[in-house]
C-alpha cells in the first residue's frame, strides 16, 4: 500500500468507516441507481477503447492511433485502472467488477491474444476503511457474479487475466501516482467533496455567513452559492491538472458528479469525459 506524503489530508472529511448508519457503505444506494442509468454505458464504453488503445491486437484500431500521433503500445500485457474517491462498499466492487469482467468478456470473445496483468488502484482519503474493502475480494480479483466459473473458455481466460489490487491513501486533490502510470480512472461522485469549506462562509459577518448550516439557506444565500461555486471551480482545476499529469498518453479518464443548477433544489448529473 503507498502512503501519500500530504499530511494536510487528515484534515479533510469523509464518509464514516464500516457498516455503521452513517457509512458510505450503507448510504449509496441512490449513487448506484444513477450510475448503472446514467454513467455505466459510458464507463463500459471508456473502458473498451482503452482496451483496443492499449492490448487488442486490431489494425485499424492500430493505424488510427497512430494517425492522432501517439504509439499505441500494442505489446503491453498490463492494464493499470484508479478509482479515486472510491470510499467502501457496493458500488466500489462494482466498478472493479465491470472493469474485470470487461476485459475478461474480451479475453473469452477471442479479442485479447495475450495475457493480461490487471492493477486496480483503490484511492481514498486515509481515513477510508481500506481493510473491510481488501477483505472483501477474493483472490481472483473482485466478485464475477456473471460469469460462471464452470464453463472451460471462462476458466482458460481468466488464467491469462492476474488481478493486483493496491490501495493508495490520500486527497485526490493531490497527485498520487506517478506521471503517465494510469491508463483509466474514474471518480464517481466524489468530486462533490470539495478540498475544505469556503473561508467566507465560516467567517461571521461575512455576506456569505451560512449561520454555521451546512446546508444552504438564509438572506445569504446567493452569496453562499457563490462561494461554494468558487471553491467547487478552483478544487476542480486542481483536480483535472493532477489527473492529467498521472495519465498515460492515449489514456481515459471517466468523472461525474450531481450538481445543483441556478439554486433548484433538483440535482443533475454531469459526465465528464476526457
Amino acid at each position: 500500500m503507498a502512503i501519500s506524503t500530504d499530511i494536510t489530508t487528515v484534515k479533510l472529511s469523509g464518509f464514516s468507516e464500516g457498516h455503521s448508519s452513517h457509512s458510505y457503505s450503507d448510504n449509496s444506494k441512490s449513487q448506484n441507481y444513477v450510475f448503472r442509468n446514467f454513467c455505466e454505458a459510458h464507463f463500459l464504453q471508456t473502458l473498451d477503447y482503452v482496451t483496443s488503445t492499449f492490448v487488442r491486437r486490431d489494425d485499424a484500431v492500430s493505424s488510427s492511433c497512430t494517425d492522432v500521433g501517439f504509439d499505441s503500445r500494442k505489446s503491453a500485457t498490463h492494464i493499470r485502472v484508479a478509482d479515486f474517491g472510491c470510499s467502501y462498499g457496493l458500488n466500489t466492487l462494482e466498478h472493479a467488477r465491470l472493469t474485470f469482467s470487461s476485459i475478461l468478456q474480451a479475453a473469452i470473445s477471442g479479442d485479447i491474444q495475450r495475457p493480461i496483468e490487471l492493477q486496480y488502484i483503490f484511492s481514498d482519503l486515509p481515513q477510508n476503511d481500506f481493510n473491510a474493502l481488501f477483505r472483501s475480494l477474493n483472490p481472483l480479483g473482485p466478485p464475477l457474479q456473471n460469469f460462471r466459473r464452470n464453463e472451460n473458455c471462462c476458466k482458460e481466460s481468466m488464467e491469462h487475466i492476474k488481478f493486483f489490487a493496491a490501495g493508495v491513501p490520500g486527497s485526490f486533490y493531490t497527485r498520487l501516482l506517478p506521471e503517465q502510470s494510469v491508463h483509466f480512472s474514474v471518480c464517481v461522485f466524489a468530486m462533490n467533496w470539495l478540498s475544505q469549506v469556503p473561508a467566507k462562509v465560516t467567517q461571521r459577518g461575512s455576506k456569505s455567513w451560512n449561520g454555521g448550516h451546512v446546508w444552504i439557506q438564509g438572506p445569504n444565500r446567493a452569496h453562499v452559492f457563490a462561494a461554494y461555486s468558487q471553491q467547487f471551480h478552483e478544487d476542480a482545476k486542481t483536480f483535472l491538472r493532477c489527473r492529467f499529469r498521472g495519465t498515460r498518453k492515449g489514456g481515459s479518464n471517466v468523472f461525474s458528479c450531481s450538481i445543483e443548477k441556478e439554486h433548484r433544489a433538483w440535482r443533475t448529473i454531469r459526465l465528464i469525459r476526457c
